[in-house]
């Protein structure tokens, strides 16, 4: 039996060869983006930029995170997820297996991550911001910037923007604009 870094070793080299590779996402971090069982389809990272959404290793553990720093003289990521407050610093870049350039949906749906630009943005943003706020001794502590965990308000107009960018690429689809 493989241990499970022997595992994720062999999964960055179908990914690194161009093979599909899907995988199953487990637990809520990327919400609204990603959501449990959702797929997720990962590609060879081409260029290692603020805002991809990356799948990494980390403890031989796979996580899915958005790319918030990049430090090239170190070669490391600093990663968030979008919907908790902590921080992942000193990602080597090594430890990266790939990107998320697709993702299917809990109806059946495969979207492109291209499709839901306004979202990718803004939530970058937001990660950037609340990272200013957290330091490695109060990862925790973040909870408080708008009185409640990341806002109520701030995660429904997220979730808008999101449900919004999916209807918009549906209608595209649906009247072949």
């Amino acid at each position: 039996m493989c241990s499970r870094s022997a595992k994720n070793e062999i999964l960055k080299f179908y990914i690194n060869s161009g093979e599909d590779i899907w995988i199953t996402v487990h637990g809520p971090s990327m919400f609204p983006i990603l959501q449990e069982n959702n797929i997720i389809h990962i590609r060879k990272i081409e260029k290692i930029r603020i805002g991809n959404i990356i799948v990494f290793s980390f403890n031989n553990v796979l996580v899915v995170h958005r790319i918030i720093r990049v430090n090239e003289q170190q070669q490391t990521v600093t990663t968030m997820g979008d919907d908790v407050p902590t921080i992942d610093e000193n990602i080597p870049f090594n430890d990266i297996l790939g990107e998320v350039d697709l993702f299917a949906g809990n109806n059946g749906k495969v979207y492109n991550m291209n499709d839901l630009k306004l979202y990718n943005f803004l939530s970058t943003k937001l990660s950037i911001f609340i990272s200013m706020f957290t330091t490695e001794k109060e990862e925790y502590k973040i909870s408080n910037i708008f009185g409640i965990k990341r806002s109520k308000l701030v995660m429904w107009v997220m979730k808008k923007i999101y449900n919004w960018e999916l209807e918009k690429k549906t209608n595209e689809e649906k009247y072949k604009i």
